[in-house]
């Protein structure tokens, strides 16, 4: 089962900031299990979304590119986010 945290980037704090996490199960359905949808900063998000791939073991995090994505540079565990 392959886990991932997934974010809709707020772009800079003036909207609402999707992260959430979930896995692909074996019947190939997507099933979600954490939301930590809210309205939050650029900083915010990116501790939430580094928090929930800890949280949830995830081993990929996924991030819309059009408002904000490009604030995102790497593997999560290159780049600064560890567990809490």
């Amino acid at each position: 089962m392959r886990r991932a945290v997934a974010v809709d980037p707020s772009g800079g704090g003036k909207d609402t900031a999707g992260v959430a996490a979930g896995f692909l199960g074996v019947d190939q359905r997507l099933y979600f299990t954490h939301d930590r949808t809210r309205r939050m900063s650029s900083d915010q998000w990116a501790r939430a979304a580094c928090a929930l791939t800890y949280e949830t073991d995830a081993t990929l995090i996924l991030v819309e590119k059009n408002y904000g994505g490009d604030m995102v540079t790497g593997d999560p565990h290159g780049v600064g986010c560890a567990p809490a």
